[in-house]
């Protein structure tokens, strides 16, 4: 009965987290909002053929493969088709290890280190939604008090990316320091909990504890491979999502970010943009969904669970119906990698060097 009790508590958490996490995707500062057009007034009416309509991902992609820009193209074809090609050849290989090993032709391969749960569920659960919400809460009431409401449908990226950065930079700390504690609470606890007594285990013994009590050290060959088959999974996906829209007759739009890099509404927009990009979301987003939400989840559930819930959420608070699905995939494969690394960092690796690539085409386009 309490077995039951605790799947139902879990579960209902759950749904409870995505149900709010909804909401919070709309309030959440992930991307601008783009200005819409300014209302027409009897004294200066503006047609509606005036508005310029919105670039969509297939003329976005034309222009960067475009021959007259002769980087952008190279970039363009080089880091997302190259790449894409040596993560089939890799996935393609692992594939042929596993039936080997399934078939006793090579020995089974085990995860590093099982890493530690930052906190439970009932704590990361509002944790997470402070990540979200948190920053619109403290950053927009000081933007309102300054400029008004007048400027609410179109806010400058500074006060976007500072509310972002006050709601997850303050959870990810908090889960890097949960995180480290958990490790060394395992590091004592571990050898006398598994062996029985005091004698630290030696080398051979601690590469058979199925939860090793150190974490791994930073694998960056694993998270360099993880890229690449990133970069397969998520080109696919993206093909597929796009053909999807097309047939349901939306064509698929990129991120405003993205337009934003290439038609920037100030010359510092675009490496505002990297530096966000590149360095600021790629830590405190792996912090959040992937050593703060997703082992709440799996310890209360299972890996799969973990792994799909943390990465439905981490797709839903992108706001985009077209990156979502690839966002999503990038995110399971995420945590397969923290849970076969015991490491925060190759996942991050990937997410650094993901956004890195995916923002360099445009900024040799534009």
């Amino acid at each position: 009965m309490n077995r039951v009790s605790s799947r139902a508590g879990t579960f209902g958490a759950i749904l409870v987290a995505v149900i709010l996490s909804l909401f919070a995707s709309s309030a959440r500062a992930d991307e601008p909002v783009p200005a819409g057009p300014a209302p027409a007034s009897p004294a200066s009416p503006v047609a509606p053929s005036q508005a310029k309509p919105k670039m969509t991902a297939a003329e976005l992609e034309a222009r960067l493969l475009d021959p007259s820009n002769r980087g952008a193209a190279i970039a363009m074809a080089g880091l997302k088709y190259a790449t894409a090609l040596a993560g089939v050849v890799f996935l393609i290989l692992r594939l042929v290890l596993r039936g080997d090993e399934r078939r006793g032709l090579a020995p089974r391969s085990r995860p590093d280190a099982v890493p530690p749960r930052a906190f439970r569920l009932e704590a990361a659960i509002p944790l997470s939604l402070f990540a979200a919400l948190g920053g619109s809460i403290v950053v927009l009431p000081i933007y309102i008090a300054l400029n008004g409401t007048g400027g609410l449908h179109d806010l400058p990226l500074e006060v976007l990316f500072g509310a972002t950065a006050a709601g997850m930079a303050p959870v990810a700390i908090l889960a890097a320091l949960a995180i480290r504690r958990g490790w060394a609470v395992r590091r004592v606890a571990d050898p006398a909990e598994v062996f029985g007594d005091d004698t630290a285990p030696d080398a051979l013994d601690v590469a058979f504890l199925p939860r090793a009590p150190w974490p791994a050290a930073p694998r960056w060959r694993e998270g360099m491979i993880a890229f690449l088959v990133a970069s397969a999974v998520v080109l696919f996906v993206s093909f597929v999502t796009a053909i999807v829209m097309s047939l349901a007759g939306v064509p698929p739009e990129p991120q405003d970010l993205v337009l934003r890099v290439i038609e920037p509404r100030a010359s510092h927009e675009p490496w505002l943009i990297a530096a966000f990009g590149v360095l600021i979301a790629p830590i405190t987003e792996e912090y959040v969904f992937r050593g703060l939400l997703y082992p709440a989840i799996r310890d209360r559930s299972t890996r799969f669970v973990g792994a799909l819930v943390s990465s439905a959420l981490f797709g839903l608070v992108h706001m985009s119906w077209t990156a979502g699905p690839a966002l999503f995939c990038l995110a399971m494969l995420l945590c397969y990698l923290y849970e076969r690394t015991g490491s925060v960092w190759p996942g991050i690796l990937v997410h650094v060097v993901n956004n890195a690539t995916s923002l360099l085409p445009l900024f040799l386009l534009s």
